[in-house]
């Protein structure tokens, strides 16, 4: 008779404990599909959308920006208004630093830390007061910078295309994501998405406006610039 093999205590830590994380993966009992992360996504999704009513759909389809109706005037989260403002859910918080609602007191944007507080408030709302518990995503823009207070404006587009330096816009674009991630991700951890607006070809027409955001008229820079930029927000 083969003897049963017993690891030495050490060793049998040492499994315990590479198993555990596998164990904690697993559902608890009663978890509807869509919230297990066991699961196939196509799974989880199917399942989410055969719950969801058309008002929960549309709601998940839509964004709100400044004068979001879901703070009070000091800019913290107020549940009592998003009862009324977002009863379904929400998609998108749009650029969370300006969505500040103050009632003409005071400037209607947050600094990093309001921000994350702002955040996490709304993301615990969601989640434990909402039907299913759908959590927001959020963005802030960085066309040329982190557009957000304390971060670092460089100049516009059609300046750093004037630059004919992709591997300086990539620099430029990296200092954006690691002022996003710095300012916000200790205090939300939710995360928040560095979000850059491609305008390639804005000044195609002048009568769109916005030329300013155009990144250059040259074809073979307008094709490498966006390589930079992603490099550098995604890097």
């Amino acid at each position: 008779m083969i003897p049963r093999f017993q690891p030495p205590r050490p060793v049998r830590w040492t499994l315990v404990a590479l198993a555990a994380p596998v164990l904690l993966l697993a559902a608890a009992p009663g978890t509807p599909p869509y919230k297990d992360a066991s699961l196939p996504a196509d799974q989880r999704v199917a399942d989410l959308l055969s719950r969801m009513t058309l008002e929960e759909k549309v709601a998940q389809v839509t964004a709100l920006w400044n004068k979001s109706g879901l703070s009070d005037e000091k800019g913290a989260f107020a549940p009592d208004k998003a009862k009324t403002t977002i009863p379904h859910g929400i998609g998108q918080i749009a650029r969370p630093s300006e969505a500040r609602d103050t009632g003409g007191q005071g400037p209607g944007v947050r600094g990093p830390r309001e921000s994350g507080r702002f955040m996490n408030d709304l993301q615990k709302w969601l989640r434990e007061t909402t039907r299913l518990g759908i959590p927001a995503m959020t963005h802030e823009e960085a066309l040329h910078g982190l557009a957000a207070p304390k971060g670092t404006h460089f100049p516009i587009p059609i300046g750093l295309a004037s630059s004919w330096d992709p591997d300086l816009v990539e620099r430029i674009m990296s200092a954006a994501a690691l002022e996003a991630l710095d300012a916000h991700a200790k205090s939300h951890p939710h995360g928040r998405l560095a979000e850059e607006r491609e305008a390639l070809a804005v000044d195609a027409l002048a009568r769109e406006g916005r030329t300013d955001e155009a990144r250059a008229r040259a074809i073979r820079f307008r094709t490498t610039y966006p390589s930079s930029v992603f490099a550098g927000v995604v890097d």
